[in-house]
């Protein structure tokens, strides 16, 4: 672990709530400047009982289009081959099927 995502929404309020994508790892603030210096803190408590990597760079993606996300992993999960699932889609591999949900048995 070299490198941590976080993927940052700003509220109605104005504050930042960053969430890390890969551990779980959450944290928010009023300025884009408090929060990088929350997302380090919330780094090292997370890493409060093993050893913090020398090299870990938190990365912080501000993510405003909430719709346009939405489609776009809808369309990663359902509808983007992946090589490294043998050119099937994650929803493929997960459910067996290419819409998302689970299939059900009747």
């Amino acid at each position: 672990m070299d490198e941590l995502i976080f993927e940052v929404t700003q509220e109605a309020d104005g504050c930042f709530v960053a969430e890390c994508l890969a551990e779980p790892i959450f944290t928010q603030a009023d300025t884009w400047d408090e929060l990088r210096v929350q997302v380090q803190d919330a780094v090292t408590g997370y890493c409060f009982d093993k050893a913090k990597p020398k090299d870990l760079r938190p990365r912080l993606h501000l993510v405003r289009d909430m719709d346009g996300i939405g489609s776009y992993w809808s369309f990663y999960n359902t509808e983007k081959p992946h090589w490294s699932l043998g050119k099937r889609t994650p929803a493929e591999v997960s459910f067996g099927n290419t819409t998302g949900q689970e299939s059900t048995l009747n």
